[in-house]
């Protein structure tokens, strides 16, 4: 019998009877015959076959960890690992680099369909959930105007015609009824800038307002709290509807303005309706909108009408947003 030469076999059970076992080690063993194995299996008796018997144990334990490759024929051919990483004969295995590259473009082609349509969706779910909480601010700070000075949007007789602009920041409700006096008194950490131009903040104007519900070049605006802007027009007047009556009263007039939900950053450009019309709510010619979540449509500026103590969506596609969850 061939002798047989073990090094370092790996087991589970650590150290066995003074046999050092480590994990990835190599069992070499040359022509193991089955007479061979069937001596190894006998009763130890004495020393030496004690020792043959905690080696089968070792090579069974192995066989059991599905660590060793399975008896083939009249040899026990190649007793290696060959778990992960291992072929037959405890040869190291790799991908092809065939393989490795069609593996990488599925996950490239996959991530190309679906990391837009994520990204569009958290988009349009922070677009949305901040339309709702600035426009809830708004017709907050009406009602509180209403409650603690008597007057709302309806109410207000100043504005840009009357009263000099570089009063504006300092407008106060105890001094004067206006859109400005509401929100300096309002809206606690709120930043007055003045006037808003298109062109000089790098907006086009065909994006931003709509030709439904307003036809000014130029806004006056505040940023609050949360980064988001507040914009309305210079003149802002007889911000009240009677019973019955919808905004649709507002086309053209000067109580309209626009929210940006993001202030400055991009896209700013007018949320639309991907199907039905963008038109002003309340328009005879409306046909039912639906916004998509989608860079295209669901965007972060939003038309807004200001009457009595409340602000609300002025064009369809901004009522669509306000009025659905996702």
């Amino acid at each position: 019998m061939k002798r047989e030469v073990i090094k370092n076999v790996p087991s589970p059970r650590g150290r066995l009877d003074g046999v050092q076992t480590i994990c990835h080690s190599e069992l070499v063993s040359e022509s193991i015959s089955k007479k061979t194995l069937k001596h190894l299996t006998a009763a130890p008796t004495d020393t030496g076959s004690h020792k043959n018997f905690v080696i089968l144990n070792l090579i069974q334990n192995l066989k059991i960890f599905g660590s060793l490759c399975k008896v083939q024929g009249d040899n026990v051919g190649s007793l290696a690992p060959c778990g992960r990483g291992f072929g037959r004969g405890g040869k190291k295995v790799a991908f092809t680099l065939a393989e490795v590259l069609i593996t990488l473009g599925v996950i490239g082609v996959v991530a190309a369909m679906t990391i837009p349509t994520l990204i569009a969706n958290t988009n349009a779910n922070k677009f949305r959930s901040q339309f709702k909480k600035t426009i809830s601010t708004l017709s907050q700070a009406a009602l509180m105007s209403k409650a603690q000075y008597g007057f709302d949007f309806a109410d207000t007789n100043v504005n840009f015609l009357t009263t000099p602009q570089t009063k504006f920041g300092e407008a106060h409700p105890e001094t004067e009824a206006s859109f400005w006096a509401i929100f300096n008194a309002t809206l606690s950490g709120s930043t007055y800038h003045g006037w808003f131009n298109f062109s000089d903040h790098g907006y086009n104007h065909s994006d931003v307002v709509s030709r439904t519900y307003g036809v000014f070049e130029e806004t006056f605006y505040y940023t609050l709290s949360d980064g988001s802007e507040v914009h309305f027009s210079p003149d802002p007047d007889n911000c009240h509807l009677e019973p019955g009556e919808t905004i649709a009263k507002f086309y053209g007039s000067s109580c309209w303005g626009w929210i940006d939900v993001n202030g400055p950053t991009k896209p700013n450009k007018e949320v639309t309706c991907s199907n039905g019309d963008t038109l002003m709510v309340g328009d005879e010619n409306y046909q039912e909108c639906v916004v998509k979540n989608d860079a295209q449509h669901m965007t972060d500026i939003y038309p807004v009408i200001f009457h009595d103590s409340t602000v609300e969506p002025a064009t369809n596609a901004a009522r669509y947003v306000l009025n659905t969850a996702k």
